[in-house]
């Protein structure tokens, strides 16, 4: 989300998952003992290297955008319409937006209102002195139409709006057939939450932030290991990499309240600071979002993108609202939850529930990693080509010392003939370090067998003399 708007979409995690693996990681490192769970048995894991568990679960996505307008009310004989200036797209085109909603409390359309306390009190946050000019209105539509001055895609909403038709189909004019496919994933099952604005000149103006919602089944994964994961993050894998085309999902605006801790018509405290921030920054999202700008001056729109160093403290402001109002729609996504049933045993049963998109089977399940001791693993034939290439070699070495006879002599022999030594002369008429180096010796024995020394020089003689 952003200050326009932004195709991104935002995943949020479902704390009923959450809460079941935060369980579940409990069992596994000791803390709740149960050696007959079937799943996590505590002795499985009393020498692994490593343990990922996993769950498969829904998590909610979100599709947000934020824009500044005037709302006005249109009343029906069953239900009410409520249409924003304002909205616009990528390209610039701006088109009024009409919200259908619906006055019995069990229609499908919903809406829900609270406000922010004008001063501060000590007491409880759904008690008494509301500021009734700082609303807050959460909506749910489960269609939305646009219209501008020239283009209303066939709906004729304006002149049913204005009294100049009374025969009106409301149901065709909020039929999304005739839009565009732009405009249609935005259409169908849309929320919006209405921020009153009390520092503007009229008293219909509004920030209004709109979302569709998705639902998508992730795997979710947390590593136990307190060395590789000291957060114990839970990380989600397998989420579409792009906005699912499917049709959003409705999402009732008391999720909303419910992440507030509001009720109907009741305040936030004025001393929470969340509220502080609210009524701090609100005034000036309006300016980013609406501007000066003539909305039909491509230059005007232009400079909405164009930030002076004056106006750093105002971007900061609208950034601080995007990040406090995605985070309250967050927190009452992850709200929700759902039921869940054992899996059918059958192999038919089970395929069939795997194919059917509203009863997905989750399976939980961990990877554990351990040392495998098995001939057919990486490590032990890695170990047999070492003890066979190391035999290879002693052997060609015992080969070759047979064939060429040579005798191996020892370290301890080596040092005593280097000891018993006496200089014979060789070094005689050399001074230089360099010539007194090159001096050779050859090693053999004696008549007693005992091993010596002698410069190359004189192996001659004393071959002779042995041979006397």
């Amino acid at each position: 989300i952003n200050v326009t708007s932004n195709n991104a979409i935002f995943w949020v995690p479902s704390r009923q998952v959450l809460r079941t693996m935060s369980f579940d990681y409990l069992k596994t490192s000791g803390a709740l003992m149960d050696l007959e769970d079937p799943v996590y048995p505590n002795q499985v894991y009393n020498n692994s290297l490593q343990t990922v568990l996993h769950q498969q679960g829904p998590s909610f996505g979100v599709q947000a955008g934020c824009y500044a307008g005037n709302a006005t009310d249109y009343y029906l004989d069953d239900g009410w319409i409520r249409c924003y200036s304002g909205w616009y797209t990528y390209n610039g085109e701006y088109y009024s937006k009409c919200y259908r909603l619906g006055k019995d409390p069990e229609d499908l359309n919903h809406f829900s209102q609270f406000y922010l306390q004008n001063r501060e009190s000590s007491e409880d946050s759904n008690d008494t002195y509301p500021d009734l000019s700082s609303g807050i209105g959460v909506y749910y539509a489960a269609q939305a139409t646009y219209f501008n001055d020239t283009e209303d895609f066939g709906s004729g909403i304006e002149r049913c709006l204005d009294g100049e038709d009374s025969g009106c189909d409301w149901d065709q004019i909020f039929s999304t057939a005739a839009l565009p496919e732009e405009l249609r994933n935005t259409s169908i099952n849309v929320g919006m939450i209405s921020y009153d604005i009390t520092e503007a000149e009229n008293d219909d103006a509004r920030v209004y932030c709109e979302h569709v919602i998705h639902i998508s089944y992730p795997t979710y994964s947390v590593d136990t290991s307190s060395r590789s994961n000291p957060l114990s993050l839970v990380t989600m894998d397998h989420l579409p990499p792009t906005v699912p085309q499917e049709v959003p999902l409705a999402f009732h605006p008391d999720w909303y309240l419910a992440a507030w801790s509001v009720d109907h018509d009741k305040a936030l405290n004025g001393s929470r600071q969340v509220v502080k921030e609210l009524k701090k920054v609100l005034p000036t999202v309006y300016k980013e979002l609406s501007g000066y700008y003539d909305p039909a001056d491509a230059e005007g729109i232009a400079k909405r993108y164009e930030y002076s160093e004056d106006d750093i403290m105002e971007l900061a402001d609208a950034m601080e609202f995007q990040f406090l109002h995605l985070y309250a729609l967050g927190q009452a996504l992850s709200l929700a939850g759902y039921d869940w049933y054992p899996a059918p045993s059958d192999p038919a049963s089970e395929a069939a529930r795997n194919s059917d998109p509203d009863h997905p089977i989750f399976h939980t399940y961990a990877t554990i990693h351990v040392w495998a001791y098995s001939i057919s693993g990486r490590t032990a034939k890695l170990g047999v080509a070492v003890v066979i290439l190391g035999s290879v070699c002693v052997i060609a070495r015992l080969i070759l010392g047979i064939v060429t006879g040579v005798q191996e002599r020892s370290t301890v022999e080596v040092l005593a003939a280097a000891f018993e030594h006496r200089h014979q002369g060789e070094f005689e008429g050399l001074e230089e370090e360099g010539h007194l180096a090159k001096v050779r010796y050859q090693i053999v024995e004696d008549g007693e067998g005992k091993q010596r020394f002698l410069p190359e020089k004189r192996t001659s003689r004393w071959s002779h003399a042995m041979s006397m």
